[in-house]
């Protein structure tokens, strides 16, 4: 515990709510909120909300329709504030002890500028505006819900490069800003059925999410931030997105010999390198030639469920995926012997002589001056981490009424159940890495894993 640290918010909040014979619906909140990590200026945030739904199946003319139980359009628009991107004393500039000089004889401490604070600062806000539809059919046979969103964030805390490289800051020192913007627009949906023949009943359900972000500002005249660890932030692209260089295979000793390459800055490439693509065509490979290779973020998420019910057994089913996403892995996630790793068998699929329609490229000691050739950040590291996967399967069994009274108990069941016990990825290079993995050089398996169990109240 950081006993020099403290923090303080106050909040206010209303809403109304009016509902007009069952049919019309419209409700508003609005709240206020001061948090201490600002100034005075911008301490105070305000966010107000706003809802209306109409109840279709209560009008006269859907009442011969008594195959809808429920029909709703909603449409709503509000406004919410977030501080966690902004650290307890951003508003404040800081300074560092750094070194001495003599003064009047004397030597002193010195301090130097730090960060630079900035006391306007202030709430990050998400304006989201959502309409939907609710729907209901015989008796609850089939339901649909269906959501499209609009959701930006504004004044997301940047320290954009836009001051002027004479002022001699470093990028530790330019004072962070609400200038950032970025869109999220969507639709989702979710449908269900159910039904019941005797003693046999079943329960079927989807959804699906598709996202498309989008950064919209970076600042004034900022086209996009420095690039980070991999990963840039421009205007236009997407949280998430890759920068690196484009990978377009392995060479052959046919390329090479023929000349048909081009080299990574002087170095020449070697029959079994990662081919690297020369993105603006002056022929070398060099920083200029990064380019977004991908996201780590899924722009779709889907997933279904499976209830079957059959006297006292049942068995359930829960699946989940996500399509259109990268991960990335190096060193020893990816590449085999890397830091005398341990390899994994997909991992020795190396490009030789004998073997040039390999997966992974020639491999070299960490002395030899071709190993950093195929160490460079590139798309040929990414891994497609769309999947889907069973994520549980359990069987169960209720004890009959006679057996639990015998027993004195009550809602007795037995159960076996499995987790991540089947998974299906969409990239055939690793056999069995997790495709939820986070970016980096760790590599962690599929952990599948089996219950048995016995519940019960008394």
């Amino acid at each position: 515990v950081n006993y020099y640290e403290e923090e303080s918010i106050n909040s206010y909040f209303g809403r109304i709510g009016y509902t007009y014979n069952q049919k019309y619906l419209f409700e508003a909140n609005f709240r206020a909120d001061a948090s201490s990590r600002f100034a005075k200026g911008g301490r105070w945030g305000y966010f107000p909300s706003f809802s209306v739904g109409w109840r279709i199946e209560q009008e006269k003319f859907m009442k011969n329709l008594i195959w809808v139980d429920a029909l709703k359009l909603r449409a709503s628009w509000g406004e919410n504030g977030n501080i966690n991107n902004i650290g307890l004393y951003d508003t404040y500039s800081t300074y560092n002890s750094g070194g001495t000089t003599v003064i009047g004889g004397k030597s002193v401490p010195t301090l130097t500028e730090g960060r630079i604070g900035n006391k306007n600062l202030t709430w990050e806000t998400t304006a989201s505006t959502n309409l939907g539809i609710d729907l209901s059919l015989g008796k609850g046979l089939v339901n649909l819900t269906v959501d499209l969103y609009d959701r930006l964030t504004k004044g997301i805390l940047i320290r954009a490069n836009d001051i002027m490289s004479e002022t001699g800051l470093s990028s530790g020192q330019i004072p962070a800003r609400n200038v950032g913007k970025v869109r999220n627009r969507g639709i989702e949906l979710a449908l269900s059925h159910r039904k019941t023949f005797g003693d046999f009943s079943y329960n079927i359900s989807v959804n699906g999410t598709y996202n498309k972000n989008t950064i919209e500002d970076l600042g004034d005249k900022v086209e996009k931030l420095p690039p980070s660890d991999r990963m840039i932030h421009s205007k236009g692209g997407s949280i998430g997105d890759f920068y690196m260089y484009q990978a377009n295979g392995i060479y052959s000793q046919e390329d090479i010999d023929k000349g048909n390459y081009v080299p990574l800055g002087k170095q020449r490439p070697h029959a079994g390198a990662i081919r690297y693509v020369d993105i603006n065509g002056d022929g070398v490979i060099d920083a200029k030639d990064r380019t977004v290779t991908g996201s780590y973020v899924p722009n779709f998420t889907y997933g279904f469920g499976l209830d079957l019910t059959y006297k006292n057994f049942s068995l359930s089913v829960l699946g989940q995926g996500v399509s259109n996403v990268k991960v990335y892995l190096g060193e020893e996630a990816a590449q085999a012997f890397f830091d005398n790793s341990v390899p994994r068998e997909w991992q020795r699929d190396n490009w030789t002589p004998n073997n040039q329609g390999a997966t992974y490229p020639k491999l070299f000691t960490p002395s030899d001056p071709r190993f950093k050739y195929n160490s460079y950040d590139s798309s040929f590291w990414l891994f497609d981490a769309s999947y889907f996967r069973i994520k549980n399967i359990t069987l169960g069994y209720t004890l009959p009424d006679e057996v639990q009274k015998l027993l004195g108990v009550s809602n007795a069941r037995v159960y076996i159940s499995g987790d991540n016990l089947f998974t299906f990825r969409g990239d055939k290079r690793m056999k069995d890495f997790d495709p939820e993995v986070a970016n980096g050089r760790g590599y962690s398996l599929v952990l599948k894993s089996y219950t048995a169990g016995l519940s019960f109240s008394f």
